[in-house]
């Protein structure tokens, strides 16, 4: 915050005591916008504090400036560089494009995510804008879930309550899911399909989910490409492998997006052979890679 001077910040009610203890490194900040899921924000020494909830209500009189599509519409940092964590920026530009081709790729099996589902990510919004899911949501017009702060005692049921048929999540979120003994009860009559990134997908991980009607897919990117570049959504030629060679699919990195381009380089500068062993860094090109740091 601090190297990106933000004006305006929204926080949980939860953390006004936190704030309130370090204000004094935020002087730059001009405003805070609470948030309480009771709608009712606790008194603070923070200045000209607002309730979210209030502001929202008020009618909204001012017209927004007309901005061009290449002016930066987002700052998050990450850590996953060499040296001290970096902010990544994108412009709204890329951020529509990435969300047209999530919708365009999805939509294909075995994600087959359509205007009708209801999803729930789970991925937090400072991780790479939740992958691009809450734009993809309201791209597509679909029921978007938000269950709070995550309590895997609970995730099962708002689920099964709201009806989730999609999700996007860590293979470690995953993993406490299943935990829940639960799980197979409420979640398995939703045949909840999900989308693992952030980490490699395991078979044994997969084939747990299966076991209570969850279906996985796998898909890769990083943060500094809004994040996705591959997903494994099915193209003809998987369409037509026998089931058990398809599921294989699933838990691989998949194919490109439509846009991206990928290569693997070796210490000689030219492309590895594509034989599933040879190793060498990945070289990317695409529309949403990062404006810069």
């Amino acid at each position: 915050m601090q190297q990106a001077q933000d004006k305006f910040v929204i926080i949980r009610d939860e953390f006004v005591p936190m704030i309130e203890k370090f204000q004094e490194m935020f002087s730059f900040v001009k405003g805070w916008i609470i948030y309480s899921e009771s709608g009712i924000i606790p008194k603070t020494t923070l200045p000209n504090a607002q309730n979210y909830d209030d502001i929202l209500s008020k009618e909204y009189a001012e017209e927004f400036p007309a901005l061009t599509e290449d002016r930066r519409a987002t700052l998050f940092y990450t850590s996953g560089t060499t040296g001290m964590p970096k902010g990544v920026s994108f412009s709204h530009r890329q951020i529509v494009l990435h969300a047209m081709v999530l919708a365009m790729n999805l939509g294909d099996e075995p994600g087959n995510i359509k205007s009708n589902d209801v999803m729930m990510p789970l991925v937090p919004m400072f991780h790479v804008h939740s992958w691009g899911m809450p734009q993809l949501i309201l791209l597509k017009g679909m029921k978007y879930v938000l269950p709070g702060k995550y309590d895997f005692e609970k995730i099962p049921v708002i689920m099964s309550q709201e009806k989730v048929t999609v999700s996007a999540m860590v293979p470690s979120i995953l993993n406490m899911i299943l935990a829940n003994p639960r799980s197979k009860e409420l979640i398995g009559p939703l045949h909840l399909r999900t989308i693992i990134g952030g980490a490699a997908l395991p078979e044994g991980l997969y084939l747990r989910a299966k076991e209570i009607n969850i279906m996985s897919m796998a898909g890769y990117g990083m943060s500094e490409t809004a994040p996705v570049l591959t997903l494994s959504s099915y193209n003809y030629e998987v369409m037509k492998l026998p089931e058990k060679e398809r599921e294989a699919f699933n838990i691989k990195t998949g194919f490109p997006v439509p846009f991206v381009e990928i290569r693997i380089i070796g210490k000689n500068g030219k492309d590895v052979e594509k034989d599933g062993k040879s190793i060498g860094e990945i070289v990317i090109k695409a529309p949403w890679a990062t404006m810069g740091y």
